[in-house]
Parts: C-alpha cells; structure tokens; sequence
C-alpha cells in the first residue's frame, strides 16, 4: 500500500492512498484488487468564533473482470460558537457508481442551534431539524426514500435537581413501497439526589 499526505498551512489539507492486493482462493482462482483514494479538505477559521469546514472524499474500486466501484463525498458545515449560542449547519452528498448494480445518491442537511450561556436559573435549549434522501438512477426506481426529523430538547438544574424533556419528531417516506411512517416522542426524566422519575 502507498499512501501520500501533502497539508499546507491549518486550512488545507490533501491525502491520498493506494492498494494492490492479490488473492488466490484456488489454483484456478485468482482475485486481483486496485484501490484508490484521495481526499481533500479545506478548514479556514474565518473569525473566532466562526469555522467553515469542508471535504472532498474519492474513492474506486476496481477488482477482477473489471468490477469497478466509485464513490464521490463532498461535504460541509457552517458553525457559529460565541457566548450566547451554538449553531451549526452541516450537509453531505454521497454519490456512488457501481459497473454491476444500479448507481446511488445519498443525500442529508442538519441544523442544529444550542444554547450557550452559563447564567444561573436559565435553562439549557436545543433545536435540531433535519432531512436525508436516498435514490438511485433506474428508470423505474428500487429505492427512493426520504427522512425528515426534529427535535427540541430543554434542560435546568438547580444544586441536586435536574429536568430534563425531549420533543422528537420524525417522518419517513417511500415511494417504492407507497408507505409512510409518521413518529412522535416526548421524553421527560427529573433528577433529584440519587432518585429519579421519568415520563415517556
């Protein structure tokens, strides 16, 4: 195997590998494998309490009979961390290709905004939304599914006592099978010493 890393600087990065392998189950027999990968990322700290991250994963495959498997991953995410809050927006695409099966493309986006602050008697709050898809290239589609989710959770302490409650929703979808899946969770626990009381 042969691997190279080049970085330059904090805020960019580059690495790239590569693997022959040879496997002979048989006399008759003999499986030959061709990996490569390379990756790029580009991390700048645009201010101090702003950071931008970003990837570029590649991938193939490549075995005996000319069996060739790709598989392209860009992804990114935006957070914000001061005094107050934390917030960040991530996203990923996943696309592969595949010489005997059908290609897929995986997408997902996530927002997530948290309190930050450390005052006394103010509680802790988070909200998450997400969505995630999932399809392939056949004319007459076998996969083609989507997610979509939220939560919001609260929390206080006080000494010995702590709460805490979860609101998560989430919806599912497929347009192969026609069906969809609709959820809802609340989830509440209370703290206190070494006793607790939950409610779901």
């Amino acid at each position: 195997m042969l691997s190279a890393t080049c970085i330059q600087g904090e805020e960019i990065g580059l690495d790239a590998s590569w693997q022959y392998s040879a496997i002979r189950p048989s006399e008759s027999d003999n499986i030959n494998s061709f990996n490569q990968r390379y990756g790029l990322q580009w991390n700048p700290r645009v201010t101090r309490a702003i950071l931008l991250n970003t990837n570029l994963n590649y991938s193939k495959n490549v075995t005996t009979g000319n069996i060739t498997r790709q598989t392209l991953s860009p992804t990114g995410s935006f957070q914000v961390d001061n005094d107050l809050f934390f917030a960040e927006v991530s996203g990923l695409v996943n696309q592969t290709t595949n010489s005997q099966s059908h290609d897929q493309l995986d997408r997902n986006w996530e927002a997530l905004l948290a309190s930050n602050w450390e005052y006394d008697f103010w509680p802790s709050l988070s909200v998450t939304l997400g969505q995630s898809w999932l399809s392939d290239d056949e004319e007459v589609p076998l996969t083609d599914t989507s997610n979509k989710w939220s939560e919001f959770i609260v929390e206080w302490e006080l000494d010995t006592f702590e709460s805490y409650y979860s609101y998560y929703t989430q919806l599912r979808a497929d347009s192969v099978e026609n069906t969809t899946y609709d959820e809802k969770k609340h989830f509440g626990r209370i703290d206190y010493g070494n006793s607790f009381l939950a409610i779901i």
